[in-house]
This record gives C-alpha cells, structure tokens and sequence, in this order.
C-alpha cells in the first residue's frame, strides 16, 4: 500500500493544482491537498511549471528530458 502513496505523490508533482477534492472525499480526513502541495510546490517553483495553466505545454514528467542522438 505504501508505494501507491510515493508513487502518487511523484505523479502529483506535477500535476496537481491544489483544488482539495482529494481532502473532502477523503473518508478519514487527512488534510491530502496539503500534504500534497509541500511535495508539488517546491518542484514546481524549481523547474518554473504550473500545472494547469497551458493546455500546449505538456507535464513535467511528461517531457523526454533526454536529446534525440544521445
């Protein structure tokens, strides 16, 4: 169980925009949208990303970081 959560949060920095539906649909209350956002903020403030707000740039982790040749 433990690896869905790490993977999750790996998957969500970069993709999360902090809307707190994970929060109130969370049947024992953790505080999700925060926790999540104390991984995704500093990610996103490193490589200058937000998520959501162009359509044309494609997520983070989905960018072949990797040169075609090398």
């Amino acid at each position: 169980m433990s690896r869905f959560h790490l993977v999750r949060f790996v998957h969500l920095m970069d993709a999360c925009i902090g809307c707190g539906q994970c929060t109130d649909v969370c049947p024992v209350e953790i505080p999700l949208t925060h926790i999540y956002q104390r991984f995704a903020v500093p990610m996103q403030k490193e490589f200058d990303y937000k998520p959501g707000m162009d359509m044309t740039t494609p997520p983070f982790f989905g960018v072949d970081l990797v040169e075609e040749g090398h």
